[in-house]
């Protein structure tokens, strides 16, 4: 079932990014961490929705409409939970991330195929870069939040899944 490997939909950049989310992608290119400030990002924190595009390798595209929501957890933890839908199947991912020196490290978990893994990654000046990895999934995801939008670009390795834009819009 192709929508089982999406199941990590949260974590790992589409075939093309709409250009109405393009601008923002183009904020955020840092190739070390990002000076330390505070953790988890005050921007990030809350309920965020909208939708985006699911690529597939042999070119289909599906919409993709997402929930997420970011909470700051004890001792400085990010929790993070997305749900996301596509006409016919569902997903949800719930995930904790940590922060040292720029560096985070973390895991994730999908509820509905029961599935999980780990988080590694660099901030960033607009949010975050990190690479996804399970025993089945291998994945890159960039986060870039820029004032009440935020855009999260997942890009999947050996998969049937090409990759997924999604643009969020917060409150």
């Amino acid at each position: 079932m192709r929508w089982t490997r999406l199941t990590v939909i949260l974590f790992a950049a589409a075939a093309s990014v709409s250009a109405a989310i393009a601008p923002l992608a183009a904020l955020d290119t840092p190739s070390a961490p990002a000076p330390p400030a505070a953790w988890p990002p005050a921007a990030v924190l809350g309920r965020w929705t909208g939708e985006g595009r699911l690529g597939f390798r042999e070119g289909k595209f599906e919409t993709v409409k997402c929930r997420v929501t970011y909470i700051a957890g004890d001792d400085k933890i990010l929790k993070q939970t997305v749900r996301c839908a596509t006409a016919g199947a569902n997903v949800e991912v719930k995930s904790s991330i940590t922060e040292a020196s720029g560096a985070l490290s973390g895991t994730w978990e999908e509820t509905v195929y029961n599935l999980h893994g780990d988080i590694s990654g660099l901030t960033t000046p607009k949010g975050f870069r990190v690479q996804v990895k399970s025993d089945s999934l291998n994945a890159n995801m960039d986060l870039i939040v820029s004032d009440a939008k935020q855009v999260i670009e997942i890009q999947f390795f050996n998969s049937t899944l090409l990759g997924l834009s999604i643009a969020l819009t917060k409150g």
